[in-house]
């Protein structure tokens, strides 16, 4: 780590070696369709993509993007190449959105809500990094303050500031850092997705009695057909309303709510919820319908079928019911059903869904112990799920703290040369 003289600059302190220019001056900023008409849409064609139809990393999101002919992207190859390794930055909507735009294996074209900067004098992936920072998105705040555009023009993308070392050993050497922590948050939210898939698939496979745990599966095994499909011959089906204790919420008056925390944490609906746990946000002292911890929350107005588990006692509205049962296999044989709650739901204005009909809903269920054992197992997965995300936040925290550290020159990589 090298320790040198600093000087205050537009974007703050940084050391004296580094340098702050306008990003015209490191890079071209091009508009990639000057006219900003929208191109004619075609049903088959080339893809025309705008800031809401690419990550970060370049990749698209979704497929509801403008199909427009060849033409135009003959037009646009005379302003910018994606293969040359570009950056975008939002400048419609979603103001200061960086994206590194990939080379995919179909061609496509940029739509105007993103300016394409095409770096000159600096790392890309520095730059990348720099339009990412916190100094930047003020620039946009200060730039965007007291206006009601949701847009800024070209020209505030080129006067944009940046602060980089002189030395390209040292921005190659920032960039390697912040990429390889990249990186490492990649690899952690693909672990994550994949075992929130092999958990998904468990529960269609567990909870419907298509997979038996070691123990409970009969060496013969035969299946039956029933109102929740097709189950094992040696599970029962029952009304929801005659396994478990059902309590439907009913709204306080709104002049008890307080957020200073008298009275009970008050659930209404699916804002109360959050990553399956209710969370407090009001408190009521006029206390209706109550729920304890450990009870099913569910969302009986819509989206009709929410479910999250709650930690502490608290007060339900109208917007909610509790669900009391022994074990949590009930818990996640609703999250298993939630896409299909809405053949059950009705109401003129919003979906709903009444005591009467949530207590007549069929349930498959084995016996005790396999119900015990299927939740550990699916209980286990959340738990492992719940950690790595734990890992994740910390990892992006320590990237953020990165960032500021090393953009600003807080920190520096490189030793002083003798």
């Amino acid at each position: 780590m090298i320790r040198k003289s600093i000087k205050k600059t537009e974007i703050g302190i940084i050391p004296e070696d580094w340098e702050v220019m306008k990003l015209v001056s490191v890079a071209n900023v091009i508009d990639p369709h000057p006219s900003h008409r929208a191109p004619k849409e075609y049903i088959d064609g080339i893809p025309f993509v705008g800031i809401g139809d690419l990550g970060r990393n370049g990749d698209f999101i979704g497929n509801k993007y403008r199909l427009v002919n060849s033409e135009v992207y003959i037009d646009h190859r005379k302003r910018y190449q994606i293969e040359r390794g570009l950056l975008a930055l939002g400048r419609v909507a979603s103001i200061g959105k960086v994206v590194n735009l990939k080379y995919l294996k179909e061609i496509y074209t940029i739509s105007p809500t993103l300016g394409i900067i095409d770096p000159q004098i600096i790392n890309k992936e520095l730059l990348f990094y720099l339009l990412d920072s916190r100094y930047t998105k003020k620039q946009f705040i200060k730039v965007m303050s007291g206006s009601t555009r949701n847009s800024v023009g070209m020209e505030v993308l080129r006067e944009l500031l940046v602060a980089f070392p002189k030395d390209s050993k040292e921005q190659t050497a920032i960039a390697n850092v912040l990429s390889d922590t990249d990186a490492l948050i990649e690899s952690f939210e693909k672990l994550i997705e994949k075992k929130k898939q092999i958990k998904q698939g468990a529960m269609q496979e567990l909870l419907t009695g298509k997979k038996r745990l070691p123990g409970f599966a009969p060496k013969n095994p035969k299946y039956k057909k029933t109102e929740v499909g097709i189950i094992p011959e040696d599970w029962e089906v029952q009304e929801l309303g005659k396994i478990a204790k059902i309590n439907m919420g009913q709204s306080p008056s709104s002049i008890y709510y307080n957020t200073t925390g008298i009275g009970l944490p008050l659930i209404q609906g699916n804002a109360d919820m959050k990553i399956r746990k209710t969370i407090k946000k009001y408190y009521t002292s006029q206390i209706t319908k109550t729920c304890f911890s450990g009870d099913i929350i569910m969302s009986v107005r819509a989206p009709v079928g929410t479910v999250a588990k709650t930690d502490f006692d608290g007060c339900i509205g109208r917007g909610v019911c509790s669900i009391s049962y022994p074990n949590n296999y009930l818990y996640y044989y609703l999250i298993y059903m939630e896409k299909s709650w809405s053949k059950y739901s009705t109401g003129s204005t919003f979906d709903s869904i009444n005591s009467d009909t949530l207590e007549n809903i069929f349930v498959g269920l084995p016996n005790l112990s396999e119900q015990i054992a299927i939740a550990n197992l699916l209980s286990d997965a959340d738990t492992e799920i719940e950690e790595l995300e734990n890992k994740l936040k910390k990892y992006k925290d320590i990237k953020q703290g990165m960032m500021q550290k090393l953009l600003t020159g807080q920190i520096r990589l490189l030793e002083d040369k003798p």
